[in-house]
Order: C-alpha cells, then structure tokens, then sequence
C-alpha cells in the first residue's frame, strides 16, 4: 500500500500514513514507509522515526529503519541502537536485527547475539539466530556452541541449540544433550528438552527415558512428562 503512494517526497507518505486512525494498519504502514524511505535516505527516515511520539507507531518505524540499515551498514546500524534510550524500543530493534542478519547468515548472526550485552535482547537474538541456524544445519550449529570458549557463552549457545532442534528433531537432539559433558548442564537440558518433546509425543518421550541408567534422573524426567500429558487430557 505504501509502495504505491510512495513517491518523490516521502513526507507526503509520511503525512498520510500518519493519518491512519487504527492501530495495527497504522504500525504495519510506519514500518513499510521506514523500509522504503531509509533506502533512499537513511538519515531523514531516521529523523522521522525518531520525531515521532512514543509508542507502538514510532517503534515499527524504527524497526523499519533498523530493517534497511542493518542490511546496508550492520557496525554503523548497531553504533546507533547502542545509544537508544529506551530499552523497550532497543530491544525491538536487537530483534529485527538479529531476523534480517539470521536470514543472510545464521552462524554471523549467532556470533554477533553472543557479543550483545546481556539481557533480554541478546537472549532473544541468540534464540531466533541458533533456530535458522539449526533449521539449516543442526550439526553445524551444535559443534559451534561446543566449540566456544568462555563458558557462559558456550552453555548459553549449546541451550538455544537444544531448545530449538528438539522442535525439530527430538530424538536426536535429546540424544545430543544426553552426550553433555557438564553434569549440571545436562540435567537442566534434559529436563528443558525431554519436558518439550513429552508436551509435543509424550509416548516417544517416556520411551527414551526408560533407557537411562541415572534411576533418580529417570523417575523425575518420567514424573515431568506424565505430569505434561495429564494437563493436555
């Protein structure tokens, strides 16, 4: 909609779109209109975004903004979000950031979550990069958060693999988790893990459980996963 009522000066779109009386057109216009304007001048789309009030219209044409920039200048893009002042808008933003770089590069994208700040954003950001880069290539992915050296990141990566390839593929990435070397990991990620693929085949579930030799383990992932199938009866 906005493409065709953009045209030589995008004020005029920027007067109509700001128009729009009801909600969720009113983002879903700010957003298109930042896409298209920041590709033909970064700076007055941006200085547009930003005259606008606070709330939900002005984060969508930020997240317009981010969305065209990060696939111009990701270092200039991300200089910028850093000296955001609101940590809801900032977070949003992380969050586009992350899909557009994750689309293009799953493993770039994943890199660049761990260097984020820690907080939500970088958590979300890990998240959404790991599930494109495990819907790609979950192999690749596990050996990379296997790989990290600091170990916080690395718990956090090998999680976000987890928490992403039991959706996909739950017996092999339950098994992956099985394999952990820290204890205190693998206990939390078969819990995580085993919980999510009872919630989705609770029968498969119980199953694999029955094969583990750690008594106490297996009667309390067992005790989870019947738990999970009587709340979904």
């Amino acid at each position: 909609m906005v493409d065709e009522l953009y045209g030589d000066d995008p004020r005029h779109s920027a007067d109509w779109v700001g128009a729009v009386n009801e909600p969720a057109l009113a983002e879903l216009l700010h957003r298109q209109l930042a896409r298209l304007w920041s590709g033909d001048d970064l700076n007055g789309a941006l200085a547009w975004a930003e005259s606008l009030s606070s709330g939900e219209v002005r984060a969508a044409a930020l997240e317009g903004v981010a969305f065209t920039w990060t696939q111009i200048d990701l270092e200039s893009a991300y200089e910028w979000v850093a000296t955001m002042e609101l940590e809801t808008e900032q977070d949003q933003v992380l969050a586009v950031m992350a899909k557009v770089i994750s689309v293009r590069d799953p493993s770039a994208a994943a890199t660049w979550a761990l260097d984020l700040p820690p907080g939500t954003s970088s958590s979300d950001a890990l998240s959404y990069a790991v599930h494109q880069w495990v819907r790609r290539d979950s192999g690749e992915a596990a050996a990379w958060a296997v790989a990290l050296a600091e170990p916080g990141q690395r718990s956090s990566a090998m999680e976000a693999v987890a928490a992403s390839w039991v959706a996909i593929d739950p017996a092999a990435a339950v098994s992956w988790v099985d394999g952990w070397q820290d204890p205190q990991l693998r206990t939390r990620g078969l819990h995580d893990a085993v919980s999510s693929w009872g919630s989705a085949d609770p029968e498969a579930a119980l199953a694999w459980v029955t094969g583990l030799p750690d008594a106490k383990l297996r009667t309390a992932l067992t005790a989870e996963i019947k738990d999970r199938r009587g709340a979904r009866q």
